[in-house]
């Protein structure tokens, strides 16, 4: 049985815009991702989202209304991925330690239009579906 890993996603969104990372390491280098991480023990999914975004861009965040989740199976584990809206409290240092570049890309963009990382295009998918039924 392949392991499932418990992880967060930030859809750091502002006006009609959502933020994209382009993760710098692994598997997936040069592709594009919602930024967030794993859940450490004790951690509420919100903790570790406001952790992990400080972590990889020392910016702090407002963690909103869940969104999505994604149960995406690679070849070697199970991701399981709870999304959350999210805005930016103090975003006038944002520096990168774990990706080569962020961008914000309008939520009209078509997913077809972005390298994603495998999982997060059904996150996009879902985000899009949000706001489509506002």
């Amino acid at each position: 049985m392949k392991k499932i890993i418990k992880v967060v996603g930030a859809l750091i969104v502002k006006d009609n815009q959502v933020l994209i990372a382009q993760r710098k390491n692994g598997e997936f280098d040069s592709l594009w991702e919602f930024p967030g991480g794993k859940i450490e023990d004790l951690e509420t999914p919100q903790d570790a989202l406001a952790r992990e975004i400080y972590e990889e861009f020392e910016a702090k965040i407002k963690v909103e209304n869940f969104i999505v989740n994604v149960f995406y199976t690679y070849p070697n584990f199970i991701l399981d991925m709870d999304c959350f809206l999210c805005s930016i409290i103090d975003n006038s240092n944002i520096k990168l330690h774990d990706h080569h570049k962020v961008k914000w890309i309008s939520l009209d963009t078509p997913v077809n239009e972005i390298d994603w990382v495998p999982a997060d295009i059904e996150v996009y998918e879902g985000l899009q579906e949000h706001f489509r039924s506002l």
